[in-house]
C-alpha cells in the first residue's frame, strides 16, 4: 500500500468580499470624506432675516419751565387747604381757609370726617405714582414721600371737616387769585423763562423744594399756594455738538417721560449759551401730569425706523456694469428683458443679437447688469429705436447680502433705510430683494457668488 507523505504546505482560504461588504465600505469611505471636508473647510454662519426696529434715543435730565405765580397769605391762624393739588381752579374757587382753632384728626370735638371713595382714589394714585419712580438705590426718597403723604392725608381730612361743617371757630376763606392748576410747593424758580435761563440751573444737586402742605398755622404774607396759569410748557436740555446737528428747529419729536412712561410730542427749538447748545422742547398738553416736577428724566426718540433688520457684517459692495435704461427692451411674449448687442467672434466677425438679461437692480437712470452676464465677446449695446451704440465699461456699485436659501450664495441687492454701528434697516419685498425669514450669510465677505453653503 502506498504511504501518505507529510507536507509543509499550508492552504489559505481566498478572500471573496460579498456585495454587503462592498456597500458598507463605500458608505464608510463617503462618511469619512464628508467628515474630513466638514472639519477642514471654512464654515459660513447663517443669519435669519426678521422684522425689527432701530431706535436712536437720547436720555436727558431736563429743567421744566411753566407760567407760574406764587401767592401769599392775607391772614394768620390755623391753616386748612380746601383745593386738591393738581386740580384746576377758577377765581371763584376756595383754595384754603384760616381759622382760630386747630383742625386735626386728634380733635375731640366729637365730630369727625370719614374719607370718601374719591379721597381714597387720590391717596392710592399718589402711592402708585411713587412706586413707579422708586429706586432701591435712592431709599431716602421714602422718607420724603412719607412726609408728603402724611400732609396729603391731613389736608384731605381737614378739607373734609371744613366742607361738611364739622369745624367750630371763626373761619376766613381765601379764593383763588386767578385760573390755573393748584400746586402746594415752591422752589424759587417760578419766574425763570427761556430768556433768563442760566446753564447752572440744569444742575439739580443742590435743588431745594419747599412743601407748603402739612403746616398747622400760617402768618401774614407767607407763601401759601402756587398757580400754573397757562397750559403750554417746556423742558430745557443740554446737547452735545453731535446730537445738536441732528436736531432741527420746528421739528416735532416724541418724548417719553421715565416717571410714568407717558409719551408726548414736542417741538424742538435750539439755542446757544456760553458756547454750548441747548434745546427747548415745547409742549401744548400734559402739563398737569407733571405740575409738581421741576426736573424730569426724559427720553427723546429722535430717530426710529422699522423694517427688515440685518447685521452690518452681512452687507457687501458688488460691482456691476451700468447701462442706460433707454437701451433696455421688454419681450412681452416671454415676459423677459432683453438687450440688442453686437458680438465679435474670434475671427473678428461682427453680429447683432438679442440676449435675455435680468438686471440686478434698476433706477431712473441705469440698469445694473452682472459682469458675468455680459461676456467678453459683447462689445456694444444698440439703442432699440435710434440705433445709437453704447460701449460697455461703465461700472456702478450696489450694496447687498448673500442669500443662501437654496443652499448656495446668491447676491441680493438691498435698499438701506437706516443704519447704526451694528445693524441696518432695509426695505422689504423689493424685486430680487429680501423678505422676512430669508437666510443670509452673517459675514458677507466670507462667501462668493454661487458658493455652495450646504
Amino acid at each position: 500500500m502506498p504511504q501518505n507523505k507529510e507536507t509543509n504546505v499550508t492552504k489559505f482560504r481566498r478572500f471573496r468580499p460579498d456585495l454587503g461588504t462592498l456597500v458598507f465600505g463605500f458608505v464608510f469611505l463617503y462618511i469619512l470624506i464628508c467628515v474630513v471636508i466638514y472639519f477642514t473647510r471654512d464654515h459660513v454662519a447663517i443669519y435669519q432675516v426678521k422684522t425689527g426696529e432701530i431706535v436712536e434715543n437720547q436720555m436727558y435730565t431736563g429743567l421744566v419751565l411753566r407760567t407760574e405765580q406764587l401767592f401769599y397769605s392775607e391772614n394768620s391762624g390755623y391753616l386748612t387747604y380746601i383745593g386738591r393739588e393738581g386740580s384746576r381752579v377758577s377765581p371763584q374757587s376756595t383754595v384754603y381757609v384760616v381759622g382760630s382753632t386747630a383742625n386735626t384728626p386728634s380733635d375731640e370735638s366729637g365730630a369727625s370726617y370719614t374719607f370718601t371713595s374719591e379721597d381714597y382714589a387720590q391717596l392710592f394714585q399718589e402711592i402708585e405714582g411713587f412706586q413707579t419712580v422708586f429706586e432701591t438705590d435712592h431709599f431716602a426718597t421714602v422718607y420724603n414721600f412719607k412726609s408728603s403723604f402724611y400732609s396729603t392725608v391731613l389736608n384731605t381730612y381737614q378739607a373734609g371737616q371744613v366742607s361738611n361743617g364739622l369745624v367750630s371757630g371763626a373761619l376766613s376763606s381765601a379764593l383763588a387769585k386767578a385760573s390755573g392748576v393748584l400746586v402746594y410747593s415752591y422752589d424759587g424758580l417760578e419766574n425763570v423763562t427761556y430768556e433768563t435761563f442760566e446753564p447752572s440751573m440744569l444742575n439739580n444737586n443742590d435743588y431745594e423744594l419747599t412743601t407748603l402742605k402739612g403746616r398747622e398755622q400760617i402768618s401774614d404774607n407767607e407763601p401759601v399756594y402756587k398757580l400754573i396759569t397757562d397750559e403750554p410748557w417746556e423742558i430745557i436740555i443740554e446737547l452735545d455738538d453731535t446730537t445738536a446737528a441732528k436736531y432741527v428747529d420746528d421739528q416735532y419729536v416724541e418724548v417719553r417721560f421715565l416717571k410714568d412712561q407717558n409719551t408726548v410730542w414736542g417741538q424742538i427749538s435750539k439755542f446757544e449759551r456760553d458756547d454750548t447748545w441747548y434745546c427747548r422742547l415745547k409742549f401744548t398738553n400734559s402739563m398737569v401730569r407733571y405740575a409738581t416736577e421741576r426736573y424730569l428724566e426724559i427720553e427723546v426718540m429722535l430717530d426710529s425706523q422699522r423694517g427688515l433688520k440685518i447685521p452690518n457684517s452681512a452687507i457687501e459692495e458688488k460691482k456691476f456694469y451700468t447701462v442706460p435704461m433707454e437701451y433696455l427692451m421688454t419681450n412681452e411674449l416671454e415676459n423677459q428683458t432683453e438687450f440688442r448687442v453686437t458680438k465679435v467672434d474670434k475671427k473678428g466677425n461682427t453680429s447683432v443679437e438679442n440676449i435675455q438679461i435680468t438686471p440686478y437692480y434698476t433706477d431712473q437712470e441705469f440698469a445694473y447688469i452682472s459682469m458675468d452676464d455680459l461676456t467678453s465677446d459683447i462689445t456694444q449695446i444698440i439703442h432699440p429705436e435710434t440705433g445709437a451704440l453704447y460701449t460697455i465699461g461703465q461700472i456702478g456699485t450696489l450694496s447687498g447680502v448673500y442669500n443662501v436659501n437654496k443652499g448656495y450664495a446668491v447676491f441680493n441687492v438691498i435698499t438701506v433705510l437706516y443704519k447704526n454701528d451694528d445693524y441696518s434697516i432695509v426695505k422689504a419685498n423689493e424685486t430680487y430683494g429680501l423678505t422676512q425669514y430669508d437666510r443670509i450669510a452673517l459675514d458677507g465677505s466670507s462667501v462668493e457668488d454661487d458658493q455652495v453653503i450646504y
